[in-house]
């Protein structure tokens, strides 16, 4: 364990991390209720996130591992809730959000770690709370910006193989950004608060760029299949529209021929055989294409 003494993250911040990292995702998703009842949904869940960290917190360390698997469940129950999405796309946005809020809370408190050594004022309730918001706000406005160009192709999709991909991701970066709280004397750790942080912090947010580059791959490759079924279905029609035109041109020609043959019989024919081209002629007249 460290040399140094350190302070944990306040549950509550994980708590507002997690309910931020949804509230991200679920902005540019197709709500299930209207706009008051999802916002009265948002504002409970965020109480309920706050109260169950709080119970959380207070139950013996061999709960921990349980308790944030619980964690990631409620976040992808609140998606799925929220959004006009099945429930492997909402485990997806959900197992995402978790890494993000792991991310953003580690970042946080990262930093905060090292002011506060550095400047009393910090350290203070007051600041404390202060110097959350801001990084909180700096972090997940830049993750607003990142979700919508991400969601420019909405993720309407996701197959077992997609999610069984993101689960492994985040299951891999949260036990890596971890195991300094496990043993210190490995590659990935260390016995120093500062030093844990700020592996925690980058090994965070490499998974977190890792699911987003997925997401990415993804999208393009649902746009490549797209576009193919879009040539696919062009080049059907153009197909179509061949063998029509070669079947009009078919009728024309045939039109044209019989339009003269009958003017031969005209010619030559008698006063009954005339009346018969009369009447071809008006039967004919239909099908001539200007």
């Amino acid at each position: 364990m460290p040399d140094e003494v350190m302070m944990d993250i306040p549950r509550v911040y994980t708590a507002v991390a997690e309910w931020l990292a949804c509230v991200v995702v679920i902005v540019f998703a197709d709500k299930r209720f209207s706009k008051v009842q999802t916002v009265a949904l948002v504002a409970a869940a965020l109480l309920i996130f706050a109260a169950y960290h709080l119970i959380a917190e207070l139950l013996p360390i061999g709960f921990w591992i349980p308790c944030m698997i619980l964690a990631v469940m409620m976040m992808c129950g609140f998606i799925w809730l929220t959004v006009k999405r099945n429930v492997k796309v909402a485990c997806y946005l959900g197992v995402q959000a978790f890494i993000v809020a792991e991310f953003a809370a580690s970042a946080e408190w990262w930093l905060y770690y090292f002011f506060a050594q550095n400047f009393p004022a910090v350290a203070s309730v007051a600041g404390n709370a202060l110097f959350a918001a801001f990084i909180f706000a700096a972090i997940f406005t830049a993750l607003f910006f990142i979700e919508r160009h991400c969601n420019r192709r909405k993720l309407v999709s996701v197959t077992l193989k997609d999610l069984f991909t993101a689960v492994v991701i985040v299951v891999t970066a949260f036990l890596i950004s971890n195991i300094s709280f496990i043993h210190w004397n490995t590659p990935l750790s260390s016995k120093y608060a500062l030093e844990i942080f700020y592996i925690r912090t980058i090994v965070d947010l490499c998974g977190l760029l890792l699911l987003y580059s997925n997401r990415q791959i993804k999208n393009a490759g649902s746009a490549e299949a797209e576009l193919t079924q879009i040539r696919l279905l062009l080049a059907r029609q153009y197909e179509q529209y061949c063998i029509t035109k070669d079947a009009i041109d078919s009728v024309n020609r045939r039109y044209h021929d019989l339009k003269h043959q009958v003017a031969l019989i005209r010619d030559k024919g008698t006063d009954a055989a005339a009346k018969l081209v009369h009447e071809i002629e008006n039967e004919t007249r239909l099908y001539e294409v200007v």
